[in-house]
């Protein structure tokens, strides 16, 4: 059986894509970074963007008109061209990595200049209740949340970014600081 989500992960991941699609510019070309099994982002946004791609390194269990979706492991790198998307996006991704700078230097070598880096990411107090809600199936494994690697703060995330010749590098939190969004720009 394939892999999918629950009614409450497609709840919290609308959720964060309503904080994210703000930053998506119109008629824009959207990679999306562990895009997970049904493409969930790159479905909302099928009006904003001209041109969307998914990447994970599970395989996308739908089908959705006018979406490319590539198969790979993130942390190898990522099979695009130099400055071919306006926006990258890594929604609920970076708790998964184990040392996300290939990711983010990928990211920054994929992006025109001027596009941006848009991340987002759950507070370290989600994760009990995520065990919970995992146990009674409330929450898919598809989520990997119980993969959640040791979380690092805002701060540390902020400045490793700009370390990597992003600038205009924001932060701030949403859902009553369960969740984080980091928007970066390539110069």
């Amino acid at each position: 059986m394939k892999p999918h989500y629950t009614a409450f992960d497609r709840w919290v991941a609308r959720m964060r894509h309503r904080a994210a699609e703000r930053h998506i510019t119109p008629n824009s070309r959207v990679c999306d970074v562990g895009c997970g099994v049904e493409a969930l982002f790159l479905r909302d946004i099928q009006m904003l963007a001209r041109f969307r791609v998914g990447l994970d390194w599970q395989e996308v269990t739908v089908k959705l008109p006018g979406v490319h979706f590539v198969q790979g492991d993130i942390r190898a790198g990522f099979p695009f061209g130099n400055a071919c998307f306006d926006h990258v996006t890594l929604l609920a991704v970076l708790e998964h990595l184990e040392n996300p700078r290939v990711v983010f230097q990928e990211a920054h070598r994929i992006l025109v200049p001027g596009g941006s880096l848009i991340v987002t990411w759950p507070s370290a107090l989600v994760d009990p209740l995520l065990d919970v809600l995992m146990a009674l199936h409330m929450v898919s494994r598809a989520t990997e949340a119980d993969k959640h690697q040791p979380r690092k703060s805002a701060n540390h995330w902020v400045q490793l970014v700009k370390t990597m010749e992003f600038e205009e590098v924001t932060h701030r939190t949403f859902e009553f600081g369960l969740n984080n969004l980091l928007v970066a720009r390539r110069p």
